[in-house]
Order: structure tokens, then sequence, then C-alpha cells
């Protein structure tokens, strides 16, 4: 587990799911994905620790804050992980 506490999301960051490994991301025509979905959160539930995305195929949904991360997050540690395997 990762020690590092999670960022406090705030309306308007921009946020995608945190890949696990048996995840597989579907567009809207049901072919999979490179990279997670991204969305925009419209608010935060910090007493259930969730947070209301609306995605850009255009679902808006309540996510758990597990789930989710910034955007900059997910492009930092791909980042990372291509410069390991170089």
């Amino acid at each position: 587990m990762n020690a590092k506490p999670e960022t406090v999301l705030m309306p308007g960051d921009l946020v995608t799911f945190i890949e696990g490994d048996s995840w597989i991301f579907l567009d809207p025509s049901g072919n999979e994905r490179m990279s997670p979905p991204l969305g925009v959160v419209i608010s935060t539930a910090t007493e259930m620790s969730a947070v209301k995305v609306l995605w850009s195929s255009g679902e808006l949904t309540m996510e758990w804050r597990s789930q989710v991360q910034l955007h900059t997050e997910y492009l930092e540690k791909k980042r990372k992980e291509e410069q390991e395997v170089r």
C-alpha cells in the first residue's frame, strides 16, 4: 500500500481512474482504450470519501476517492514507467 497521503480533490480538477492490473477501459463503441478515461470533479462528499465526476463520455458518476487520481499524477506515473523501461 502506498504510504503517500491522498491528494485532496477539488471541483474542477481533472481526474482519471487509478489503473488496476485487471482493469480494462472501454470506449462507448466497446473498443479497448489505451488509457483510462478523463473526467472533471464536480463535487466532493468528504464524509463518504467520494467524488462526483463528469467523464469525457458525458457520464456523471459518484466514485470512491480511492478509485481516482489527478490526471497529472497519472501522467507522472506513466512517464516514470517509460523511463524505467528504457
